[in-house]
């Protein structure tokens, strides 16, 4: 597993096919700029030629409430990091 930041994170999501359910993380990438919610973050471009990021991580299980409990515990993690930022901003 690749850590990460969870002010990285774009946006999660989760489908169904057949017995498996995938839980999506998609992340911000080089370019990208948030506007509202972020108070404008723009995510840095990458400067080394051979430099990479991660776009999308997908995980699979067949384990509805393993994934439905990661996907709380994540959205609680991000509404407490937007919190935080926003209360150091405002200081």
């Amino acid at each position: 597993m690749v850590p990460f930041h969870v002010s990285t994170i774009k946006n999660i999501s989760k489908s169904e096919e057949g017995r498996y359910i995938f839980l999506r993380i998609n992340f911000l990438t080089p370019g990208f700029t948030n506007t509202a919610k972020d108070g404008g973050f723009i995510f840095p471009e990458i400067k080394d030629e051979n430099g990479f990021c991660y776009k999308e991580l997908t995980i699979r299980s067949t384990q509805v409430k393993n994934i439905n409990n990661a996907i709380r515990l994540l959205k609680e993690l991000i509404k407490r990091v937007r919190a935080k930022d926003i209360e150091e901003s405002e200081k």
